[in-house]
Order: C-alpha cells, then sequence, then structure tokens
C-alpha cells in the first residue's frame, strides 16, 4: 500500500513525482499531480547507454511527492531551472512497495529514461483508500488533464 503526501493510500501501481511537477512544497499539502494517472515507457538507461531492452510500460497513480532537497539528481527541477541533471523536467519515482518498480525495471537497471503520457485512471489496475488526514487529496483523476486542469488545487509555490 501506498500513501504519503496526497494523503490518500493506495493499492496498484504507485509513483512519486518531482517537486516542481508535484506542485507543493514538502508539509504543505497536496499538489495538483495527485491522483493524477501516467502511462510511464522506459527507453533508456543514462548508466548503461548501450542498453537497448526490452522496457515496458506501466500505468501508474502519483501519490506522493520526489522532493527536490537530497533528490537534485533526479528531482531537483526548479523554476528558474526546469531540467533535472538528466535534462528531464519530470521524475517519476516508482514505488517499490506495490510492486511497479518490479515490473517496470529490466533485472540489473535501477533507473531508465523514457516517455510519459497522462492517461485516464481507469487503465490504472489499483484502488483508492481512504483519507489519511482531514484535507487529504486524491481528486486530479476526476480533474481536466494535467497540467491545464487544477486537481487538488495548488498548495503553496513548488521552489
Amino acid at each position: 500500500m501506498s500513501c504519503l503526501a496526497c494523503g490518500i493510500s493506495a493499492t496498484g501501481y504507485t509513483a512519486a513525482i518531482n517537486q516542481l511537477a508535484f506542485g507543493s512544497a514538502p508539509g504543505l499539502g497536496a499538489g495538483d499531480a495527485c491522483g493524477r494517472c501516467f502511462q510511464l515507457t522506459g527507453t533508456a538507461d543514462p548508466y548503461s547507454p548501450s542498453f537497448t531492452g526490452p522496457f515496458k510500460s506501466i500505468v501508474v497513480k502519483v501519490t506522493d511527492m520526489c522532493p527536490a532537497a537530497g533528490n537534485e539528481q533526479w528531482c531537483g527541477q526548479t523554476s528558474s531551472n526546469p531540467v533535472n541533471s538528466f535534462g528531464k523536467e519530470f521524475h517519476f519515482d516508482i514505488c517499490e512497495d506495490t510492486g511497479g518498480a518490479g515490473t517496470f525495471f529490466p533485472s540489473g537497471h535501477t533507473a531508465l529514461t523514457g516517455t510519459f503520457t497522462e492517461v485516464s485512471c481507469s487503465e490504472w489496475s489499483g484502488s483508492d483508500g481512504g483519507a489519511l488526514w482531514n484535507g487529504a487529496c486524491i481528486k486530479g483523476e476526476s480533474a481536466a488533464l494535467w497540467p491545464g486542469g487544477v486537481g487538488c488545487g495548488n498548495q503553496g509555490s513548488s521552489i
């Protein structure tokens, strides 16, 4: 089961998204990315450029934030520098405890770059649990497609 920054427990493949994309700062509550579902497809291993696959696609629900502090390499995007050290605007930390990481990453590989597309959460194989505190939010799945639509409402500047 996965929970954390969005405040809703969930089963199924879940992920944390980088702080800037999440739309909130640590401790300020759910950001606009909470509850949104994305199809992730790996295309390259940044640490093993000669690896050509096979790669898989999975659908995850965003239930957490990857904070910039302490994760600058992958999640350090800011408004003034919107890409991480790999030149990517977005980063998804696929949760291990829900089985997503084991399915997504080929044996012996722990990091991939690739593509993502927001999809309807009807394509996600998981289910939502209950709110873990007042103000918990995972309404992104019923909002217009992100980032144009507002899911939970931005809870403060991301960075």
